[in-house]
C-alpha cells in the first residue's frame, strides 16, 4: 500500500482514485494518526518528588537546632578531662621527641 501511495504522490494522482483505471490514492485509505494522550508529561524523578523533598527538609530543619546542640554536648562529653595525669603525659611525650 505504501508503494502505491508513493507512486500516486509522484504521479500527482494523490487525493483522487479512478475506479476504471485503478490509478490514484484516496486519502481516506491512509491510517489515521494516533490520538495524543492527555496525560501530563512524566518529567524527571527530581521534578516529580520536589514537594516531598521540600516537606522532608522542612521537617528536618525544625529539629536541626536541637540535634546540633545534642551533637556538641556529646562531643564535649567525649573529651578527656585535663587533669594532672593528662599534663604529665603531655610533658613526657614532648620530652621524648
Amino acid at each position: 500500500a505504501a508503494v502505491i501511495r508513493k507512486h500516486a504522490i509522484k504521479d500527482g494522482t494523490y487525493g483522487s482514485f479512478n475506479v476504471e483505471t485503478g490509478l490514484g490514492w484516496d486519502p481516506l485509505w491512509d491510517k489515521p494518526k494516533g490520538i495524543k494522550s492527555i496525560r501530563m508529561p512524566k518529567e524527571t524523578k527530581r521534578e516529580r518528588t520536589r514537594d516531598e523533598r521540600a516537606v522532608k527538609i522542612e521537617n528536618l530543619l525544625e529539629n536541626a537546632d536541637n540535634r546540633i546542640e545534642e551533637y556538641f554536648l556529646e562531643q564535649e562529653a567525649k573529651k578527656v578531662a585535663k587533669d594532672t595525669t593528662w599534663l604529665i603525659k603531655k610533658v613526657t611525650s614532648k620530652a621524648k621527641r
